[in-house]
């Protein structure tokens, strides 16, 4: 239901006339990008392990940013809750369930790189899965730094439940490790908490 559209612009800047000419598509519809994706993920890291050793690995789910050509430039990293082993939740269900109103479909959309995270197992301690969280958070800020060296853009973390005191730990540990004993900053400046004291 859609077809491309022509407007042409004509437009006066210091004393000197200027014709534009824009293609946009018109459509009975507004907002697709807010409908229910298709391909949840353009690209998944199976059994990833930042942090060896501690018997906790991740399924990833990456939706790059539009405009980013498959590589993170704009993070932002979703710490899913707290999962014990006879819920099976798949990374597609996941998006199901968090991408209400299209709210990461139309992050995408804006160019931001949307990064779900489910811990296999989903029930270890605070400690344990904050501890990989921040090592995660490391990993991600040395991609986007070799992806786009020019640009700087801060993550943004946010948190489901249990994944919100994750994000949480795993924030102040870097902050303090940073302070401290000049660890790797983490780079973040947004960090959002959902049903998360």
């Amino acid at each position: 239901d859609s077809s491309i559209a022509v407007a042409l612009v004509k437009y006066e800047i210091e004393e000197k006339i200027y014709t534009d000419k824009f293609e946009f598509y018109l459509t009975t519809s507004s907002n697709n990008f807010l409908a229910k994706s298709v391909d949840f993920w353009d690209d998944t890291l199976k059994n990833f392990d930042p942090l060896p050793g501690n018997n906790l690995v991740y399924d990833v789910g990456i939706k790059y940013g539009c405009g980013n050509g498959n590589k993170i430039r704009r993070p932002i990293i979703v710490s899913c809750a707290y999962r014990p082993p006879v819920q099976m939740f798949s990374l597609d269900k996941y998006w199901g369930q968090f991408n209400i109103g299209g709210l990461f479909d139309s992050y995408t959309a804006q160019g931001y790189d949307v990064l779900f995270i489910k811990d296999k197992p989903g029930n270890k301690s605070l400690q344990e899965a904050g501890d990989e969280l921040a090592e995660f958070i490391k990993y991600i800020n040395v991609r986007k730094k070799q992806n786009w060296p020019g640009e700087d853009w801060e993550n943004v973390i946010q948190g489901y439940s249990m994944g919100g005191q994750k994000a949480r730990y795993a924030l102040l540990k870097m902050e303090k490790e940073h302070m401290e004993q000049g660890g790797p900053h983490h780079h973040t400046r947004l960090y959002i908490p959902y049903d998360s004291p």
